[in-house]
């Protein structure tokens, strides 16, 4: 009896941690990036050091993996990628040029200055982030 109040109790405990790690540290840590996200448009700090400390979807697991959605799910309600010609825009509203690395540098080149002088909101993303955000259907 003593042994099966001992493991309904480490169940309760390991219930317990697992829902800690995923909603506390999730917002924490979302807090973090918040606060960061503020130091990239005040640039206190680049764009290119703000993706760094965004969540890989692509290679994170388990209970970490449900962490780091978290944090994406929240910030996409925020401006949070850094447009070419538009400041900080939301995910949905930026264009992404990673597909112009396949044209010839020129080609590309050229093509990325046409935009930007219609001021499309472009964007050139880490693979980190832009692998997150297909993983999230965005």
């Amino acid at each position: 009896m003593i042994e099966k109040h001992k493991e309904i109790i480490s169940f309760y405990q390991v219930l317990w941690n697992e829902a800690l790690v995923v909603k506390v540290v999730a917002k924490a840590y979302t807090k973090l990036l918040t606060e960061l996200l503020h130091n990239a448009r005040n640039n206190t700090i680049d764009t290119t050091t703000w993706y760094t400390f965004l969540p890989d979807l692509s290679q994170t697991v388990g209970r970490w993996q449900q962490v780091a959605r978290q944090v994406w799910q929240d910030l996409l309600s925020q401006p949070i990628i850094a447009s070419e010609v538009c400041g900080f825009l939301k995910v949905k509203d930026v264009l992404t040029t990673n597909g112009l690395n396949t044209l010839e540098p020129g080609v590309a080149k050229t093509v990325r200055r046409v935009l930007c002088a219609l001021s499309r909101p472009l964007a050139a993303l880490p693979d980190h982030v832009l692998a997150s955000l297909d993983h999230l259907g965005e």
